[in-house]
């Protein structure tokens, strides 16, 4: 949680010192469905998304993202040793997102995302009253796109329907098609209230 606090203090401040070029500003958060499919398995898990965007011009925004996926988490104990390990993505890049109407209460949209991802795995055995651990990551990164919908509610505050097609990869050779089905909360300020 700490990774995340920090990623979206540094997206907020970096879109608060632009935040002349941008005609609104928006802060988003949410979740939803993610299904990974590679080599023929598909996994379906939760994911955990945030944002932080403005608008550029009457149809255009963008913006920083962080995401996070809980991959695994078991437990096993035998002969009095407990073992737990744990696998969590975090990813962290931009989107953009292109507005198909000019109407501010409900604007369906196209976005394309893209950034970084790291793949944390981590392995724990308690015997005897010790622990031993360890931890082992891995880079890598995601590309992709999809569509949704901006439904404004009043006041700034709207919902966001959508779904996303994303290539991931790792840096020791593994990849996996991704597909999402999100929700999320927005607030936008700011501007000329021209949300899209």
């Amino acid at each position: 949680m700490k990774s995340f606090t920090k990623v979206l203090l540094a997206g907020t401040a970096i879109l608060v010192i632009t935040a002349p070029a941008f005609s609104q500003l928006e802060i988003a958060g949410g979740g939803g469905a993610a299904s990974y499919r590679s080599d023929g398995v598909t996994q379906n898990k939760g994911k955990f998304l945030a944002s932080v965007s403005g608008d550029l011009g009457r149809f255009v925004a963008v913006g920083f993202e962080y995401g996070f996926v809980p991959l695994a988490n078991e437990t096993e104990s035998s002969g009095g040793v407990v073992a737990n390990g744990t696998e969590h993505f975090n990813t962290y890049g931009f989107v953009a997102r292109v507005g198909l109407l000019p109407s501010r209460k409900l604007q369906p949209f196209v976005e394309i995302v893209g950034g970084g991802l790291r793949d944390t795995a981590t392995v724990s055995a308690t015997s005897g009253g010790t622990t031993y651990s360890n931890s082992q990551s891995e880079s890598g990164g995601y590309f992709g796109g999809g569509g949704g919908i901006n439904l404004g509610v009043g006041g700034g505050w709207g919902v966001r329907p959508e779904f996303r097609y994303q290539h991931v990869s790792i840096s020791q050779g593994g990849s996996a098609n991704e597909m999402d089905f999100l929700g999320s909360l927005y607030y936008t300020f700011g501007g000329r209230h021209h949300r899209k």
